[in-house]
């Protein structure tokens, strides 16, 4: 069955088809909202509620097999909330008794003049209101609770007025948290008195109109507890101004970035040790990333005003060797070929480098996206080269000074 948004569907259950197909005809007339379904058994009307969700239940008393009575016992143990309006020819104190006792929302006498239809439209409107809302605040809790974050609402007076169930399974035992000050949170020892104050002045701030947002990290004071990163906003539901508080777990978030601020620490002390930096060059806008090694191979100052391109790196290099390290660039985009090469360097500040540089290309649908690479400062070892080498000819200079001996 489709239901509109304002759509009350009834189950009307009464073994005189006749009078219960002109009671819903009067009953729809006297309100447009209530849509009615007849069944003329209690057996009918159990499987009927196995597969049609009912807003209110209305059932005669005296039937063959069940009567209202025991239709009413059957129906608590589906569905315990639900109207049930018994609506009965056979009435008596007992019966009445009997009804109140079973969970009956209310009891209602058949009468011969139609006005008793407008009276049934009305018992009807007024017992599905408080259900219908309930219902539906059950539905956006459930919602809220499976969202996987706590949340909750605050008033101006920083008192809790809403606290979903991840958010109370997680206090102490027993403590319902609702009503509550948010200083309780530091008296039990979930937050600390620094972290309540400073919600507390998130939630002055969203009030007073001074941001739309405020976050905060926490972590509670409870077992197995985890980082929490908490967003306050202001809501106004029926022109109340609260603050609605949700909670989410951030503890993989920090271990990820504690574990990258320790690679990068390592990178960087790698790189400091072996003289050594990583560059990357986007090949269509020609921008070029490099890490604080590259940077400090350049002796260009972490805070300069410099943004790396492929422009102004070729100017790093020695006026004899730019020629040769532009080349081995465009000949590993054009043709994917990497290349490893020593070049004489001028750093920024006008010192003299020598540098093996490396790169290789990237790929991206078979073509040439970005050129990755590694550069080191090889200065010192070239000079020990040098030396080698000049050891090398005095020890050869000597050797045949003796044999013309």
């Amino acid at each position: 069955m489709e239901r509109s948004a304002k759509q009350i569907d009834v189950l009307h259950v009464d073994d005189n088809l006749e009078f219960a197909d002109l009671a819903s005809t009067f009953v729809e007339r006297y309100d447009d909202r209530l849509s009615v379904e007849v069944e003329t058994s209690v057996q009918a009307a159990v499987s009927s509620l196995h597969n049609v969700t009912y807003d209110c239940i209305v059932s005669d008393y005296e039937m063959p097999q069940q009567n209202g009575i025991e239709f009413l016992e059957a129906v608590r143990e589906l569905y315990p909330n639900i109207p049930f309006i018994l609506f009965t020819g056979k009435g008596s104190e007992a019966i009445a008794s009997e009804a109140i006792s079973a969970g009956v929302t209310d009891y209602l006498q058949k009468d011969s003049g139609t006005e008793q239809y407008e009276l049934l439209a009305n018992r009807i409107s007024n017992a599905t209101e408080g259900y219908l809302a309930q219902k539906e605040a059950d539905w956006h809790r459930k919602v809220i609770e499976s969202m996987g974050e706590g949340v909750y609402v605050t008033d101006s007076d920083h008192v809790l007025r809403f606290v979903n169930f991840r958010v109370r399974r997680e206090a102490l035992p027993g403590e319902d948290l609702i009503g509550r000050p948010l200083s309780f949170l530091a008296d039990a020892q979930i937050l600390t008195e620094k972290e309540v104050n400073e919600i507390k002045e998130g939630i002055d701030k969203v009030l007073a109109g001074e941001t739309e947002e405020v976050r905060l990290e926490i972590e509670p004071g409870l077992p197995e507890s985890e980082q929490t990163e908490l967003r306050l906003r202001r809501i106004q539901p029926n022109g109340e101004d609260l603050v609605l508080g949700t909670g989410r777990d951030i503890t993989e978030r920090k271990r990820r970035e504690e574990e990258l601020t320790r690679s990068r620490e390592l990178l960087r002390h790698t790189e400091e040790i072996a003289r050594t930096g990583g560059w990357e060059l986007d090949v269509e806008t020609g921008e070029e990333r490099w890490t604080e090694g590259a940077y400090e191979i350049g002796e260009v100052p972490p805070d300069a005003d410099f943004e790396p391109t492929l422009e102004n790196s070729l100017e790093f290099y020695h006026p004899d060797y730019r020629d040769d390290a532009k080349a081995a660039i465009e000949n590993c985009i054009e043709n994917e070929e990497p290349f490893d090469s020593e070049f004489r360097l001028v750093t920024s500040k006008d010192h003299l480098r020598w540098a093996k540089v490396a790169g290789e290309p990237v790929t991206e649908n078979g073509e040439v996206t970005r050129v990755r690479g590694a550069i080191q400062d090889i200065t010192e070892q070239d000079d020990i080269d040098v030396v080698t080498s000049g050891d090398e000819m005095v020890t050869d200079v000597t050797d045949d000074t003796t044999s013309g001996d």
